[in-house]
């Protein structure tokens, strides 16, 4: 989680720059400032929100500060939240009321402290924790999320964990919501459950994707490996591992020479032609395994937006992704991808087929999906889109006052 405040600017005018997505403010002698963005950073490992702190930054002035809860308050979480399962352990950590109300107030004291003081705007990722819980930042918020635990308890409750089933937790997820002057989602399924599970005014929820930048040039210069299907995750089983390999033994009995690599899953598949490696650190050689594959396949039971697909995509090669993949929301089937219902061994299978037996239009495929990626799928996009609804709550909060 990390939560962006904009610093309120000298009195004056706001005017659009000569860049795209551009802020400024005009002082009392008439010379142009850009807005302050002070960033609070938890998950600092995070690339994607890194990415799109990257790309404000290219129009606003970002500063960081922590968001630290205090040692004692983090060892009462562990201990309130302890399980003999680490990775249940670990999300209930992240997800209690206990820890919402303690990491909201150490955002607010953040903030709070940051030189300089007050502030127009907060920008949060993500329900971990809010901004209303202090008294020093009353002030206008958004939000920027993939989804919701409303949403995940109906797709996949293994997201959900106890802790944040609680009535007290749900509360103040909800209010939260609530409270925001927008929220803005990387797809429209997490802003149709905004809207009907958290009664959030459809004017209040905006889709403005997400980006990728694995473009490589060079691309086109990898060998493709004939028959070679391509699955890139590591939550195999929500990501529709096990619909996949039934899907598989089809596709094999009508592509005798197709394979199948699995690539991050820590999983065992005894399957005559398939292959699993551990997930790829190194950044050549995934795209090297990427632009090996005949296609891409990600039957996901439930993935907001997966990066992976949109990697193959941004590399030319062509994806299969379910309905209830984030995904398919840019993909218009047999044009840039192909969709197929979920859970769905059969339908996948016939168009894995179709792709290895039609190589022509995979290429097609393929290329259509690059177009689309370079187009709609790019964090500055994301970005100034971002920017244009700051400007909007800006705006209404100057004609209130």
């Amino acid at each position: 989680m990390q939560a962006l405040a904009i610093k309120k600017g000298m009195t004056g005018s706001m005017t659009e720059g000569a860049g795209a997505g551009q802020t400024q403010t005009s002082d009392a002698h008439g010379q142009e400032r850009r807005w302050a963005l002070v960033a609070a950073v938890r998950d600092v490992g995070d690339s994607r929100r890194q990415r799109v702190l990257s790309y404000l930054a290219k129009n606003l002035n970002v500063v960081t500060v922590p968001v630290r809860i205090s040692a004692i308050r983090s060892c009462l979480n562990l201990i309130r939240t302890i399980s003999p399962r680490k990775a249940l352990w670990r999300d209930r950590s992240k997800r209690n009321a206990y820890y919402f109300r303690a990491a909201s107030l150490a955002l607010s004291d953040s903030i709070g402290m940051t030189p300089n003081g007050a502030y127009d705007v907060i920008f949060l990722f993500e329900a971990l924790y809010g901004p209303g819980l202090g008294s020093r930042t009353k002030k206008p918020y958004l939000i920027y999320e993939d989804s919701t635990s409303a949403l995940a308890l109906r797709t996949w409750p293994d997201w959900v964990p106890d802790t944040a089933r609680s009535r007290a937790y749900q509360e103040l997820e909800s209010e939260y919501y609530r409270g925001a002057a927008r929220i803005v989602t990387s797809n429209e399924c997490a802003r149709k459950s905004l809207i009907n599970d958290y009664q959030i005014a459809p004017g209040k929820v905006v889709t403005v994707g997400q980006g990728c930048d694995f473009f490589e040039a060079n691309a086109a210069n990898t060998k493709r490996a004939d028959g070679l299907i391509l699955f890139v995750g590591y939550d195999f089983e929500r990501k529709g591992g096990r619909c996949l390999i039934e899907a598989f033994r089809q596709v094999k009995r009508a592509v005798p020479f197709a394979k199948l690599l699995v690539v991050g899953a820590k999983v065992q598949v005894k399957e005559d032609g398939v292959e699993v490696v551990e997930r790829i650190r190194d950044k050549k050689k995934l795209i090297e395994t990427y632009c090996s594959a005949s296609v891409f396949a990600l039957p996901a039971v439930y993935d907001p937006m997966p990066h992976a697909a949109m990697e193959a995509m941004s590399l030319g090669v062509p994806v299969v992704v379910s309905t209830t993949c984030g995904t398919s929301e840019i993909i218009e089937d047999g044009v840039n991808g192909l969709i197929v219902p979920p859970d769905d061994p059969a339908r996948l299978a016939e168009k894995l087929v179709r792709v290895l037996r039609d190589p022509q239009l995979g290429i097609s495929l393929g290329q259509a999906g690059l177009q689309t990626v370079r187009s709609k799928l790019t964090w500055e996009g994301v970005a100034n889109r971002i920017i244009g609804i700051v400007n909007e709550v800006m705006e209404e909060q100057r004609s209130i006052r």
